[in-house]
């Protein structure tokens, strides 16, 4: 009576809204994944800073396994496996190679290789070896030097002043993180989980200022150089 049926009918393009292969919606996640392909794509070929000075003098230190020292005529190298360092002792830096080749028995080829394992280090994954950590320590406690006040005086420094405490510390406390949300530990709308939260989500720029020693924490230098600027003006 009062035209109820033909007010129930819906418009003939209104269900494409929930259509995955509509074109308005394909054209614009196509346009959201290449944005993001480019961003991702602009960081990989940013720059990265070195992790030491290329020019520093090399020590080579031969590690070889027990068994080979015992025996060597019974074996013949196959390989080599290399890791660096960076050291110090007074006077100079230096770049500390330790080279573990991998030697496999003359009579009996087809058995397992044998490689020497790696010295204990201090730090996993460290760059630094005990001289330079010992180096660090004394100015820090001794002379009271604070890591930048360091980088100053020995400019080797300032390509891995960041990881030499930094980078380990880093990694550890983005594990715990990662686990206090993972596990329940914290709630992500607590006001503790949201800042765990929130740090986990600094995880790219936090690795980039503890790989790179020029790059600093945050945009103090930046904010004082503009102060003397904003003074005066009005909001």
């Amino acid at each position: 009576m009062f035209g109820g049926g033909q007010s129930e009918k819906l418009p003939s393009n209104q269900l494409e809204m929930f259509d995955d292969d509509a074109p308005g919606k394909t054209q614009a996640c196509a346009e959201k994944t290449t944005e993001a392909q480019a961003v991702k794509k602009a960081r990989k070929s940013q720059p990265r800073w070195p992790l030491y000075p290329e020019n520093l003098p090399v020590v080579e230190e031969i590690l070889d396994p027990e068994a080979v020292k015992a025996n060597p005529l019974h074996y013949r190298q196959i390989g080599q496996e290399v890791s660096e360092q960076l050291d110090y002792e007074p006077g100079r830096f230096f770049l500390r190679e330790q080279i573990r080749r991998t030697w496999v028995k003359r009579n009996a080829p087809d058995t397992i290789p044998v490689t020497a394992p790696l010295p204990p280090i201090l730090f996993e994954r460290g760059l630094q070896a005990l001289g330079l950590l010992a180096y660090i320590v004394i100015g820090k406690y001794a002379d009271h030097l604070k890591p930048t006040a360091q980088a100053t005086r020995q400019p080797c420094i300032t390509c891995c002043r960041a990881r030499l405490v930094k980078s380990p510390i880093l990694d550890r406390l983005l594990v715990v993180f990662d686990h206090m949300l993972r596990s329940g530990t914290y709630k992500p709308k607590t006001i503790t989980g949201t800042a765990i939260a929130y740090a986990l989500r600094q995880r790219e720029g936090l690795q980039v200022y503890v790989d790179q020693g020029p790059v600093e924490i945050d945009n103090s230098l930046v904010e004082n150089a503009i102060r003397p600027a904003d003074i005066g003006r009005k909001n």
